[in-house]
């Protein structure tokens, strides 16, 4: 039952990422930033040490979506 648990938070996280990642080069590209197709292919949503798994949570009511229901990005703004 750990192994089917482990499983589907591991799927979680690598669809969060997914989506987290295509977000932000699309978000790169409309803002005029050129992406090197070598260095996208290399990225991977494997990534997890932001995702707290030691089960102290803390969930707010205060957290803005967007119309996706996702969280926003965290872009530096062009100056």
């Amino acid at each position: 039952m750990r192994a089917a648990a482990l499983n589907l938070v591991t799927a979680a996280i690598i669809l969060f990422n997914c989506r987290y990642l295509g977000r932000a080069l699309a978000e790169l590209e409309k803002r005029g930033t050129k992406l090197d197709p070598t260095l996208i292919s290399q990225l991977s949503p494997l990534g997890w040490d932001r995702i707290n798994l030691t089960g102290d949570y803390v969930w707010s009511d205060g957290i803005e979506l967007d119309a996706d229901g996702l969280m926003p990005l965290k872009l530096a703004n062009r100056s």
